[in-house]
């Protein structure tokens, strides 16, 4: 492995980027909105900002990993950082610099990298936007563009980070007419004018207290919800424990299974007996052949299952068709039992070896008592600082019930899914007090507020005779703003892929030329505050798309459904294909305000190659077919005739009458034969 290496002006790129004020900050919603967008955009696992000062590099935003930091020693991004052009390691394995890295050899066993370098002030490099996958894969021209596109979109964010403003008051306008103080002290102007401005500042200094205190209430409630995770978290882990120690029973089932399947009810009784008395709150273990119900533990309050046909039954099949084509544990319930009383039921499909393929035996399900499990554990049971109530939902039984407070879900609470498989359980989270409405020092806070907010206002009279420099501030701030936009803009028409912003009422905001491009029968249509809907149903009666070209009104109606559905609730990428033959990539991320951007994306030519090697892999799947069939054709008529000398052989070679000369002619003609023969074989 080869170590990232330290730049010859690494100092000053590390003293420019703590001077940034962003190492070790917050997440941040516009750097995990780009990071969302390079993770669907190339479909890889891993999206990462890492920024890299002298030991480590550390991750302002990530998606797909959960690590905060790596070593520098061991970083790819230390080494993305050596020139000023995207840094691409196809196959880790392959490149002797990186094949014995622990990030490749152990989690998260990275085999593709991507990362563009990011610039600071200076043009110093600070760190990566970088993709990562497990699995080896090319980066073509397109893709590398789409990166340092966006990795400049990354480098706007870093250049005004959030809260640089509060933690540098040097930068501000403020701070900048303050330091004229002294020089206009003689210059004072006329009260009438300054007592309104002092009014007008010290109401300003409260609205901004007033923020100040909802930010600190926020963060409380944040705070307030991570502890309440914590809390929820602990108390998962043990009810998963608790199940998971239970339905591992049924791999020992399995495993008398694989013993023998025809095993008998005697000894089934008595092996099932010893695993339940293993562990509590088990109220039957059972055996279901073809899936129906044929032995049965305990059989005195359990007898009632037997004949039980898991798959005839409307309430059951759906769990256990689910278990079958997953082949693992599947859960169902709790659910109300034709023996009488509710359990939690889970089912493990068993498959036996059979003419050299896995056939389906049948079932082996065990039923734990839920409630009970949860009342033996103390889940539910004691106050304290939270509130929690675990409610049930399934087909088998409607409406949802709970255990603890079903009235904790009413109200605001934390809803957490149970990660079990098959079943629909929803974790709730309540502070045993309430959700936090202040926050420590909140009263001295504002005492010092009102005292300070009439200090500034007198301040307001020393810079009565700033105009100017007040205007060329407000100025300048307008022109960087123009300029920001600007750099926006052009950001956009570089990409080589359709980009397009939707806002909230789903209208057009912004798209470039390539976007045009793509859709160019829809050009009329793109103009900004034309609603999604209304480009789209344009789009299909122009054809715009193959699948509706020359086709029917329910045809039109059905695609323009499913592309709103995807449209409204944005998942994954999928591909679509336009009237001239070309397919698109579309990916949809809804934004924090609740606009959507997009990306179309040309991959009509990974299409055309994905189909070219389809055709090639089933013309050598034919001619491999082909040679297999010449050979046994050719095998098997050579053999006949071959078969026919040999016999004939044979009867001379028995011939009294022959010479001794005729009789050696005969016995190397017959060898000869029989070693063709064996040759053919």
């Amino acid at each position: 492995m080869k170590a990232a290496p330290q730049l010859v002006n690494d100092s000053q790129r590390c003293e420019v980027l703590h001077s940034l004020n962003i190492l070790d900050s917050a997440p941040e919603a516009r750097f995990d909105r780009l990071t969302r967008l390079a993770q669907r955009l190339f479909q890889v696992d891993i999206a990462l900002v890492s920024l890299v000062d002298e030991q480590r590099q550390w991750f302002k935003s990530r998606q797909g990993l959960e690590a905060t930091e790596t070593p520098r020693s061991i970083s790819f991004c230390g080494h993305a950082i050596e020139q000023d052009r995207v840094f691409v390691v196809e196959d880790t394995l392959a490149d002797e610099r990186f094949a014995d890295n622990p990030l490749v050899t152990d989690g998260p066993r990275i085999r593709f990298y991507a990362g563009c370098p990011l610039k600071g002030p200076g043009g110093l490099l600070m760190g990566t936007l970088c993709v990562i996958d497990s699995r080896p894969r090319q980066l073509d021209d397109q893709e590398r563009d789409a990166l340092r596109v966006l990795a400049e979109l990354v480098e706007v964010e870093l250049r005004e980070p959030a809260g640089v403003r509060s933690q540098q008051p040097r930068d501000s306008w403020v701070y900048r007419s303050l330091g004229q103080l002294k020089r206009i002290r003689t210059r004072i102007s006329h009260p009438m004018f300054a007592m309104p401005a002092a009014i007008m500042m010290a109401g300003v200094v409260l609205a901004l207290a007033g923020l100040w205190d909802r930010a600190q209430l926020r963060a409380q409630l944040v705070d307030a919800r991570q502890d309440a995770y914590h809390d929820a978290g602990l108390m998962l882990g043990k009810l998963e424990n608790a199940i998971n120690a239970r339905l591992h029973l049924v791999y020992a089932l399995s495993g008398q299974i694989h013993a023998n399947p025809q095993v008998g009810n005697a000894a089934f009784q008595r092996f099932a007996a010893q695993l339940a008395h293993q562990v509590s709150h088990i109220r039957s273990l059972q055996f279901a052949p073809n899936a129906v119900v044929t032995h049965v533990w305990p059989a005195d309050n359990n007898s009632a299952a037997i004949g039980h046909d898991l798959l005839a039954d409307p309430k059951r099949r759906a769990a256990a068709q689910e278990a079958i084509a997953s082949r693992s544990i599947w859960l169902s319930g709790p659910i109300y039992l034709i023996q009488g009383g509710e359990a939690l039921i889970g089912r493990l499909p068993v498959f036996l070896p059979r003419n050299g393929s896995e056939q389906f035996w049948g079932f082996v399900t065990i039923l734990i008592d839920v409630r009970g499990l949860l009342e033996d554990q103390g889940l539910f049971s004691t106050a304290d600082r939270y509130d929690h109530a675990l409610r049930f939902a399934s087909e088998e039984a409607r409406p949802a019930r709970a255990v603890g407070d079903m009235q904790l879900f009413e109200g605001e609470h934390l809803s957490i899914p149970v990660p079990l498989p098959g079943v629909e359980w929803t974790l709730g989270v309540r502070p045993s007090a309430g959700w936090p409405d202040s926050w420590p020092g909140r009263a001295l806070f504002w005492w010092c507020s009102l005292l300070v907010a009439p200090l500034i206002g007198l301040l307001v009279f020393w810079l009565l005779r700033l105009p100017a420099q007040t205007k060329a501030t407000i100025r300048r701030a307008v022109e960087e703003l123009e300029s920001s936009q600007a750099r926006f803009r052009d950001a956009i028409q570089a990409l080589p892929a359709g980009f397009v912003i939707f806002d909230r009422n789903d209208r057009l905001s912004s798209c470039n030329e390539r976007y045009r491009e793509l859709y160019a029968a829809t050009r009329p249509r793109l103009q900004v505050g034309r609603r999604f809907e209304e480009i789209l149903n344009y789009a299909v009666q122009v054809g715009q798309f193959e699948v509706v070209k020359n086709a029917d009104d329910k045809t039109r109606s059905d695609f323009l459904e499913v592309i709103l559905q995807r449209h409204r609730l944005p998942s994954s990428a999928f591909d679509q294909q336009l009237a001239d033959g070309r397919w698109v990539r579309v990916v949809e991320q809804r934004m924090r305000d609740g606009g959507m951007v997009s990306f179309h994306v040309d991959v009509t030519d990974q299409k055309s190659n994905t189909k070219a090697l389809v055709e090639a892999r089933s013309k050598a799947e034919q001619a491999n077919q082909a040679k297999s069939t010449f050979l046994a054709t050719v095998s098997h008529e050579v053999r006949t005739p071959l078969n026919g000398v040999i016999g004939l052989l044979s009867v001379l070679g028995g011939d009294p009458a022959l010479s001794a000369e005729q009789a050696s002619y005969v016995k190397t003609a017959s060898d000869s034969a029989h070693h063709l023969l064996g040759l053919l074989n």
